[in-house]
């Protein structure tokens, strides 16, 4: 039988099937140094080496940026306090007001009006 295989009959020729799909498949070329290139960073991670001693910018683009940064994040601070202390007196005068509407919305019957 043509395409049957059985564990007491190993067999290394494929199937119709199995030839069609085999050939369809992409192939993959062996590692060489003409055809692959170093993957660096991954190296770097496998092998537990770092950049530490390395500086990515001189220091004093490193000093500008980090006194930028603490400008801006003072500022959002400023911000966020800004926007909590709003929403907190927003939230104590309608607050103050429910009273009222509650007063009003209890009444049996509206009041008189004036001519």
């Amino acid at each position: 039988m043509l395409g049957v295989r059985t564990n007491a009959m190993p067999s290394a020729a494929y199937t119709p099937a199995e030839e069609s799909l085999h050939n369809r498949l992409p192939k993959k070329k062996p590692m060489t140094a003409s055809n692959e290139t170093l993957d660096t960073p991954a190296l770097v991670g496998v092998l537990g080496l770092g950049y530490a001693g390395l500086p990515l910018a001189p220091e004093e683009v490193v000093a500008a940026y980090k006194k930028a940064k603490k400008k801006v994040d003072d500022r959002e601070a400023a911000i966020k306090e800004f926007l909590h202390t709003q929403a907190t007196q927003l939230s104590e005068i309608l607050a103050a007001k429910t009273a009222r509407y509650l007063q009003a919305a209890a009444r049996p019957e509206p009041p008189p009006r004036r001519n």
